[in-house]
């Protein structure tokens, strides 16, 4: 399946892909979508079906698998969708999803940075490899202006 992790602020995923005993690359687990951050873990048609969707909510959801389920991060905080696609407010710290979110919880609970929790799950997860891709979100912009000095 997959490991993605967030504490609110970055969004990690590792980029492997495995179907039956084939392991591929993978790298739209996690996306930029407007001023949010969203990942998933499933069936990569099912994170591409998602992403669309999230993009243009006016939509009608579409029919997703059992095993699907994505986290999105911004101002807002973190939320976490099933299938169903209704978002669920994490009151928590960070969050994580795909076969290796027990492991990469347990580093986080531990000290580790949300990248070296990722880490960690890819080392004894079956179904996530190593390379990790991060996004982190954007800061947002001030809106003070300096004052000039007078002369």
């Amino acid at each position: 399946m997959t490991t993605v992790i967030t504490d609110g602020r970055v969004m990690v995923a590792d980029a492997q892909m495995t179907d039956g005993n084939v392991v591929t690359k993978y790298y739209g687990k996690i996306r930029r979508i407007g001023e949010w951050i969203v990942g998933g873990a499933g069936n990569p048609e099912d994170l591409e079906l998602f992403f669309r969707w999230y993009a243009n909510p006016t939509t009608r959801p579409p029919a997703l698998s059992k095993n699907f389920e994505a986290v999105a991060i911004g101002r807002d905080g973190i939320f976490a969708y099933g299938r169903r696609m209704i978002p669920m407010k994490i009151e928590e710290p960070y969050y994580a999803v795909g076969s290796g979110f027990s492991l990469a919880l347990g580093a986080m609970e531990a000290g580790a940075s949300v990248e070296k929790a990722c880490e960690i799950a890819c080392k004894r997860d079956a179904y996530s490899g190593l390379e990790i891709i991060k996004l982190e979100l954007e800061k947002p912009q001030s809106t003070r202006k300096k004052a000039g000095r007078k002369r």
